[in-house]
């Protein structure tokens, strides 16, 4: 196992942009740890393993250098009573246990960046619907170039469109946009 910089860490976690947390949760939610060791590394961007790109339907390009991540070290056996007898389920096989021993590096995790093919799924927001949402709010949603009157426009780009939708919305609200209009790029 490689020591832990803490100092190195903690400074980071210190300076860190306002938006950490929200650039690595699309995929896996990783520690706070793991958040500022790939800040650390320059990656402020999406996340994942090789196998999980798959999935999404994207593949990791030749040459790319995976990230480090912190991986816990667990060693297991079988569960012991007091008495010190292996304890048996209703299955009539041993229990198991499993005990952190401490953490390694695992170099797994690749950034978007590092990817090529399809686009990533929209991401569901339990509870929310934009449409309904825009109505509520008497909101209309126009094209991207279109950014006066009472409308709201994002460029259809956008990492995380939900988080910035909500965050549009809170502008137009709040009365922070001229004419009424607000632009996300």
């Amino acid at each position: 196992m490689s020591p832990i910089d803490w100092r190195a860490t903690l400074t980071e976690a210190l300076n860190a942009p306002g938006s950490l947390g929200t650039t690595y949760t699309r995929f896996y939610d990783y520690s706070f740890l793991n958040q500022i060791r790939l800040m650390m590394q320059g990656t402020r961007e999406p996340v994942a393993t090789y196998n999980r790109w798959i999935e999404l339907g994207r593949q990791v390009r030749k040459g790319s250098k995976a990230k480090v991540v912190l991986a816990p070290v667990l060693v297991g056996g079988d569960l012991k009573d007091g008495n010190g007898n292996v304890v048996v389920g209703h299955d009539g096989k041993p229990r198991k246990r499993q005990v952190l021993v401490g953490f390694r590096d695992s170099r797994t995790v690749f950034g978007y960046s590092d990817t090529d093919g399809d686009d990533l799924p929209s991401v569901e927001l339990p509870g929310w619907d934009t449409e309904t949402a825009l109505a509520a709010l008497k909101v209309d949603r126009v094209a991207f170039e279109d950014n006066d009157g009472r409308h709201v426009a994002l460029n259809p780009t956008a990492a995380y469109p939900a988080k910035t939708l909500l965050h549009e919305l809170a502008h137009l609200m709040l009365g922070h946009c001229k004419n009424g209009g607000v632009s996300a790029v």
